[in-house]
């Protein structure tokens, strides 16, 4: 690879981390990198292997990563292409070698500012010690016995968002240098707490079951699980599935005619810029009775709509859990290579994989139904099978459903059995 492509991919991985905001990147776990696959993942569809991104991450890196992969980062950085990327940094096809003469004259002053600095810094760092009289420890140990922590949280309310969350916990008898309570497995939901003191709220703007951590250092020390209900079916619009803060379509005219939908007009009324692109999202989550997400069919019939003019119109449909979600996607047949479908811990992507049978005419309407028994999933789509995986690791009980459309789009009818029971535990058909 080309040194100057080599300089591209450096920047783009700091650009990657300034936007994570996480700790240095030579400190992260194993979970850091699984959390960064599933943001690129959401946000661009794309799935990354866990091999590839610790071995793209090392400090000494140099290799040529696959073009899907530099498309997923290009994308998780809000650009188009890899192309686009590289031409918003033309700078970096510059050499940035010095010549030898310069290269020479800043050798021969680092080695006189290098020293001088190393002792600046040491009687610095004496004269601090001396003033304040106390010995220095070593940073970053975690101590603390888990019956003496307590951490529980009550919403503000039993359904809907906003939904204020108060946390209570005690870290008293714990040592560590900083504490945090953070929403879910995203670490940009982290919230610092002081050790003094007991109770921390918190906005949770999305709908789900959330798995909320308190934090000491790096280290988990409780969980507790939040749970936050919709009331009926809730509409979203966002520019990113990294917003923080949706636009709620709270509009009463959703219905018609038996069917649910966000038309250009909703938009308009909630002032959302349809210029740009979009997402429309529906949720519904509630008690369903002990579900197992291993064993279930969902059956529903869905469109997107034409509200814009995308090069790659993407419908996401998932199933989600108490521990995680299912995700089957469709697209137009041309864009099949940027899908990936999830269902428990199995991930298969478009890239690596012949998904050519989710791609469909996604503006007409189109039926689908994910079976799942004994933790076989088998896809049907208008009726034929079209996809089969086995997985080891199912997603925690049903909690509720979550569609994603590019765009907007329109939901007809959606049904939930359980297989276990035989038993047919939800439907809607929007009154149609």
């Amino acid at each position: 690879m080309a040194n100057n492509e080599e300089s591209y991919i450096t920047h783009c991985k700091r650009l990657i981390e300034e936007k994570l905001a996480w700790q240095p990147s030579n400190q992260w776990k194993q979970r850091d990198y699984l959390n960064l696959i599933g943001l690129v993942e959401n946000k661009t569809g794309i799935g990354l292997s866990l091999s590839t991104i610790k071995r793209i991450w090392k400090p000494n890196y140099h290799g040529t990563p696959h073009p899907a992969t530099l498309e997923a980062f290009a994308r998780f950085l809000d650009y188009e292409t890899w192309l686009d990327f590289k031409a918003a940094y033309p700078s970096k096809t510059a050499k940035t070698s010095p010549p030898p003469s310069e290269k020479k004259l800043r050798y021969n002053k680092a080695k006189v500012i290098a020293p001088l600095t190393l002792l600046f810094l040491l009687a610095l760092a004496l004269v601090m010690l001396i003033q304040s009289n106390k010995v220095i420890k070593p940073s970053g140990r975690v101590s603390f016995q888990p019956e003496e922590v307590i951490f529980t949280s009550n919403n503000s309310v039993s359904r809907g968002v906003p939904n204020t969350v108060i946390f209570n916990y005690d870290v008293s008898a714990a040592k560590a240098d900083s504490f945090f309570i953070q929403q879910s497995w995203n670490r940009f939901r982290r919230d610092k707490i002081l050790q003094e003191d007991t109770t921390l709220t918190s906005i949770y703007y999305y709908p789900g079951v959330h798995k909320a951590k308190l934090i000491a250092n790096d280290s988990v020390m409780r969980e507790t699980t939040v749970r936050v209900h919709t009331e009926g079916w809730l509409s979203v619009a966002r520019y990113s599935l990294m917003d923080d803060i949706p636009v709620y379509i709270r509009n009463h005219d959703l219905v018609k005619a038996g069917i649910l939908q966000v038309s250009k007009d909703h938009l308009h009324a909630n002032r959302v810029d349809i210029t740009k692109n979009i997402i429309v999202s529906y949720y519904y989550i509630d008690e369903f009775k002990q579900v197992g997400s291993g064993d279930f069919t969902l059956e529903t019939r869905i469109r997107n709509d034409s509200i814009l003019n995308l090069t790659c119109p993407l419908i996401t449909i998932r199933v989600l859990g108490e521990d995680g979600f299912h995700a089957v996607p469709l697209t137009t047949k041309g864009c099949v290579g940027n899908l990936s479908v999830k269902l428990g811990e199995v991930i298969k992507s478009g890239k690596r994989h012949d998904l050519s049978a989710f791609g469909v005419d996604v503006y007409s309407w189109q039926s689908i139904r994910i079976n799942v028994r004994n933790s076989v999933a088998t896809v049907f789509l208008n009726k034929a099978e079209v996809f089969e995986v086995a997985f080891s690791q199912d997603v925690g009980e049903v909690v509720g459903f979550n569609i994603d459309f590019s765009g907007s789009g329109s939901l007809d009818y959606l049904v939930l059995y359980d297989e276990r029971r035989n038993k047919m535990v939800y439907r809607t058909d929007f009154g149609g």
